[in-house]
């Protein structure tokens, strides 16, 4: 995988969800999911959020699917907005998806671990890698993957839900090779992890690329030269 760009200065405010109430009565997958999302005219509601753990950071905690949206968010999550007015906003979470998206910050190259705990299906990809997959309809379960990154940077992650019906949660950790938590909060990582490593786009001020800092020295060096070739000729 290749970084869009470097570790950015600002720490990160979150990632962007897109939550879609679809019109169906039934779910098996992630597929058809993505297939009533091209055609639902936009999003149910959106949100940030730096901390998914929906209903909690508890895992094997779930919630009855009869509860709301802002129900299973359980205050993780900020800017809450709906595209529909208060009447016609969902009073459960049958039959929905969800599309979490932006971008991580990996400060040092090295093998990561990623976890997703769902009910139902769910998907990490970062980059153009499918890194966890468990993206059919099951009760509540942890799917694994790691990924490797060879060089730091802002790598784009997409993170991807559905509930069909009974019971709903939905949580994501990761951490470093050491064990270290560096996203999320999990019996299987140490410690706690910060919420700065997520950012909605890479648009935050970062490190100049090694390149962008050769020509900027190289700049400064030819301008001293010239200045000193002046005074020499005055």
């Amino acid at each position: 995988m290749v970084p869009c760009r470097t570790v950015p200065l600002d720490p990160g405010t979150g990632l962007l969800g897109n939550y879609y109430k679809l019109n169906t009565s039934f779910l098996t997958s992630l597929a058809p999911a993505a297939q009533l999302i091209s055609t639902s005219g936009g999003p149910t509601a959106t949100f940030t959020t730096t901390t998914v753990c929906f209903p909690n950071c508890n895992i094997s905690t779930v919630s009855d699917a009869t509860t709301s949206l802002a129900g299973l968010l359980n205050s993780n999550v900020t800017n809450l907005t709906y595209d529909a007015p208060i009447a016609q906003i969902p009073t459960t979470v049958d039959h929905s998806t969800m599309t979490i998206t932006g971008y991580i910050a990996i400060a040092q190259a090295g093998t990561y671990n990623f976890n997703l705990a769902s009910d139902d299906g769910s998907q990490l990809t970062i980059g153009n890698q499918v890194v966890v997959g468990g993206n059919t309809m099951h009760s509540f379960e942890i799917d694994s993957g790691s990924a490797v990154f060879a060089a730091t940077g802002l790598y784009a992650i997409d993170i991807q839900y559905f509930e069909n019906s009974g019971y709903t949660g939905f949580e994501f950790w990761a951490s470093d090779s050491s064990g270290n938590c560096i996203i999320g909060r999990s019996a299987n990582c140490t410690g706690t992890a910060g919420t700065d490593l997520l950012y909605s786009s890479p648009s935050a001020s970062s490190v100049p690329e090694p390149s962008t800092m050769m020509l900027f020295s190289a700049s400064i060096v030819a301008l001293f030269r010239a200045r000193i070739r002046r005074y020499r000729a005055i």
